[in-house]
């Protein structure tokens, strides 16, 4: 599949019902807020905000915990519209921006959602939408996860978004927790990234830093989403784990997709859409060589000298001459 550079991102954060740590999480944890920023990749400009409280039916008082941890009192989710609204109103939101098509049922432009981890678009939305009994539009099938991506582009762990405003050198802006703070926060984060040369691409998984891929961890048969080992479900798609799961690192650790490429420096595999090296800055190959412009195959090796992967009919390293031990 050809990749497709995205031309707009819709952040999104929702905030639901919590509780302490030590007290079962309700169920369902439903929405209480639902935020989203349009944000164009090319200007960096928010093109539209969109932003409603959503009155729990089940839940329907909050914690002290709650209205502490995320700013939401009591009377704004009191004022709040049912979750049912909220969906249909984000969908005349799209179509007033020129995203969707009611008529057609698609997109109209390259855009995806973009959320802080898998758990708004691959767990809580489908968990409150399976209780109420609503379906799930297909424009909410598509997102990117920014700390994923962040930890692919930069090449070092995250814990979250304050992690990485922090070391962004990014002031925090409002109240963490704050769906619609969180999102102007996640927008700040993109358009840094952004002017780092990162690219945001349609259909494509944005891999995992190999050294981050645990043994145990693993790849989901249907959707081909990576998933930590404590993981019993998919992440993404919810589909369980079983016999058809493929453990991370033999998928991941070792096969590097078309245009992915080796750094001249200091030998670290590069993910196709960094243009300089996340582990020592150097600039992206000139040399044809250094690109990695198909899978690798079995029998393709690794120099033990200089660290260069060669194709498997190569008896001597392309880059250093060692033979194939």
């Amino acid at each position: 599949m050809d990749r497709i550079y995205l031309d707009y991102i819709i952040i999104l954060d929702f905030e639901a019902i919590c509780v302490e740590d030590h007290l079962p999480k309700p169920k369902p944890q439903e929405i209480i807020e639902f935020p989203s920023i349009l944000l164009d990749l090319k200007t960096q400009n928010i093109i539209d905000v969109y932003h409603f409280y959503v009155k729990p039916q089940i839940h329907s008082l909050l914690s002290d915990f709650c209205t502490k941890l995320t700013g939401i009192t009591q009377p704004m989710v009191n004022g709040g519209i049912p979750l049912s609204d909220a969906i249909n109103h984000h969908q005349d939101w799209l179509i007033k921006n020129g995203m969707f098509d009611n008529r057609t049922n698609s997109k109209i432009k390259n855009w995806a959602y973009l959320t802080c981890g898998n758990w708004d678009l691959g767990t809580c939305l489908p968990e409150n939408c399976l209780y109420y009994g609503l379906n799930i539009p297909n424009f909410f099938n598509d997102w990117i996860d920014i700390k994923l991506l962040y930890e692919s582009f930069y090449g070092r762990k995250t814990r979250g978004m304050k992690s990485m405003l922090e070391e962004l050198h990014l002031p925090l802006l409002g109240n963490h927790h704050s769906g619609i703070d969180d999102c102007r926060n996640i927008a700040n984060i993109v358009k840094t990234m952004l002017s780092s040369g990162c690219r945001f691409l349609l259909n494509q998984e944005h891999q995992i830093d190999p050294r981050f891929i645990r043994e145990e961890d693993w790849i989901c048969s249907y959707c081909n989403t990576h998933n930590f080992s404590l993981k019993e479900v998919c992440r993404k798609c919810a589909k369980p784990l079983d016999s058809t799961s493929i453990r991370a690192q033999a998928k991941l650790a070792v096969r590097p997709k078309p245009g992915d490429w080796l750094c001249a420096g200091c030998q670290q595999l590069n993910f196709s859409f960094r243009m300089d090296c996340f582990s020592c800055g150097k600039k992206k190959p000139d040399d044809s060589r250094i690109l990695l412009n198909q899978n690798l195959l079995p029998g393709d090796w690794n120099c033990k000298k200089c660290g260069v992967i060669n194709y498997a009919f190569r008896k001597h390293c392309f880059k250093c001459n060692s033979p194939l031990q």
